[in-house]
Parts: structure tokens; sequence; C-alpha cells
């Protein structure tokens, strides 16, 4: 990434893996809580 702000927001997220991503997954979880 170019810009820090988003460098540092990703560090202190933990990173982000795109091939852990998985919107099915995610999507199951907040229907959920609807």
């Amino acid at each position: 990434l170019d810009d820090p702000e988003s460098e540092e927001l990703l560090e202190w997220a933990g990173g982000f893996d795109p091939e852990d991503f998985d919107i099915d997954k995610i999507n199951r979880r907040l229907k959920k809580i609807k």
C-alpha cells in the first residue's frame, strides 16, 4: 500500500488476507444478528 494511514490500520487490525476472506461465511454470520 502507498497510503501510510492504510498500512497503519492494517497493522492495527491484524492484517488482511484476501485468500482467507469468505464472503458467504460473513453473510451467514451477519444474517444471524439481523
